[in-house]
């Protein structure tokens, strides 16, 4: 991008003006004009560098909605959440409790078949 403004005298005397203000605000008389160049220069890259950091975090933010958002639509496809059953354990030949329980609840399903 080039600059707003094209006269060379009138980019001259804007350079000048905003240097004795930079020079009253910052109370620094010594400042020179290529210093507040590089300043500006140097806040213009930290900027952009600012600005595609935040790009980039959108974008993953983005892509983790899309993923999400394609899960979601997976899921109500398949008719909602996903439900795991846990497996059944054998039951313990030590354990008469454990024998007990295990044959109370085979008579109780083959009752109810």
């Amino acid at each position: 991008v080039g600059p707003a403004v094209k006269d060379e005298q009138d980019q001259g005397v804007l350079w000048d003006e905003f240097l004795t203000m930079m020079r009253k605000v910052n109370g620094n008389p010594s400042l020179s004009l290529e210093d507040l160049k590089l300043a500006i220069e140097e806040e213009q890259v930290a900027k952009k560098l600012q600005q595609q950091q935040q790009d980039i975090m959108v974008q993953q933010q983005q892509q983790q909605d899309s993923i999400t958002a394609q899960q979601h639509q997976q899921q109500m496809a398949t008719g909602g959440l996903e439900t795991h059953q846990p497996v059944a354990k054998r039951p313990r030949l030590d354990d008469p409790f454990t024998i007990a329980a295990a044959i109370a609840n085979s008579n109780i399903n083959n009752n109810n078949n």
